[in-house]
């Protein structure tokens, strides 16, 4: 297996990827990660600090992630955190350089990206309404984002939802109107910063919200403890419960390095970049407990049924050490069927089916 169909990923400080003597935190990343989504490079202070001077360098990072086969979620289009010219602004000229900033982002980063967070935290905050005085500004900001860009995935992303089911709720309802009045809104980002890991509360918080009927990423997981090997076991606990729920897509760590905003969540120490037991634990799971590796002889019946997690892979038919066929395949929830005929020996058909991941987590 090459790759995972379930989003493994981690947010990078941009800045720190393309310094010259980071070379350990790059390959630590290569060798982990699937997924990135930059700290704060594409939020919009980080863009545009001086009204009319745009700043879209963390793309220059993002592309050579890309250059590896990284996939990118965009943080954040809209958020409070607004650049200080902003502040004073209201009515036609806010909305107005709303509009430059979204036709900005999208021109930089189309094609480029899978996803982009367009409003973080909208339950939590709501100065664009108020500075509008406008209740739908937030379907205006994903209709228009979608017309942009059809093809990219729109989130909403917010904070305390497995750690509050007042948050929970406001949520379902926030996004429920939004879905329910036709928006464009693709995904439910669940930031999970979490100190203690309550399963039966988590699982019932995600239970609401999956009526929605929308997928879930875990945008921003970190856990936050100093003894490493309780932080281990309790990454491994929401990891486990993660990955298994039915309406969860990927899970994105906020950071990995002790530079992250709560260094107790980092999976290394210090700066070689060196695995930490959480880290080592996290890297057993995604990496290897989580991956479908495997070399068999083939039967006399000309037909092998293998069982793996979903994403890309390659085969490879070996006789001796010699490769003498390979062929790249993704297998997905439906399975898949190859049928590989060389000059000068048998036919066989191997047969893939899904693994069942709630019996192997």
């Amino acid at each position: 297996q090459k790759t995972s169909e379930f989003g493994f990923g981690a947010m990078v400080k941009t800045t720190k990827w393309l310094h010259k003597d980071e070379s350990a935190y790059r390959k630590f990343f290569l060798d982990t990660f699937e997924w990135t989504v930059p700290e704060g490079g594409l939020k919009w202070p980080h863009i545009e600090s001086t009204r009319g001077h745009e700043n879209f360098g963390a793309m220059v990072a993002l592309d050579g992630m890309r250059s590896h086969g990284i996939k990118v979620r965009a943080h954040t289009m809209f958020w409070d955190n607004v650049p200080d010219w902003v502040v004073p602004l209201s009515g036609n000229e806010l909305k107005h350089e709303m509009e430059k900033h979204m036709k900005s982002c999208v021109a930089h980063t189309k094609g480029k990206v899978e996803h982009w967070d367009v409003y973080n935290e909208n339950i939590h905050y709501d100065s664009f309404q108020q500075h509008l005085n406008d209740p739908n500004i937030t379907s205006w900001m994903y209709t228009e984002v979608h017309k942009l860009d059809p093809n990219v995935k729109l989130f909403l992303n917010e904070w305390g939802v497995v750690n509050s089911q007042r948050y929970t709720t406001a949520y379902y309802d926030r996004i429920k109107i939004l879905k329910d009045s036709g928006v464009p809104v693709y995904g439910i980002g669940i930031q999970s910063h979490l100190s203690g890991v309550d399963i039966r509360s988590v699982k019932e918080r995600l239970d609401l919200l999956s009526r929605t009927g929308l997928p879930m990423w875990a945008t921003e997981l970190r856990i936050a403890d100093i003894d490493e090997h309780k932080k281990a076991d309790k990454l491994e606990d929401i990891l486990r419960f993660y990955f298994s729920y039915p309406a969860m897509e990927g899970i994105m760590l906020w950071g990995f390095t002790p530079h992250m905003s709560e260094p107790k969540g980092a999976l290394v120490d210090g700066n070689m970049v060196v695995s930490s037991t959480a880290g080592r634990r996290y890297i057993k799971l995604v990496r290897h407990d989580w991956r479908t590796h495997e070399t068999h002889n083939l039967p006399s019946s000309n037909s092998l049924s293998v069982r793996g997690f979903k994403g890309d892979y390659v085969l490879r038919l070996k006789h001796g050490k010699k490769v003498i066929h390979e062929k790249a395949f993704t297998l997905g929830s439906k399975g898949a069927k190859l049928q590989i005929q060389g000059s000068g020996m048998l036919r066989y058909s191997f047969v893939f089916g899904i693994h069942n991941c709630s019996e192997s987590i």
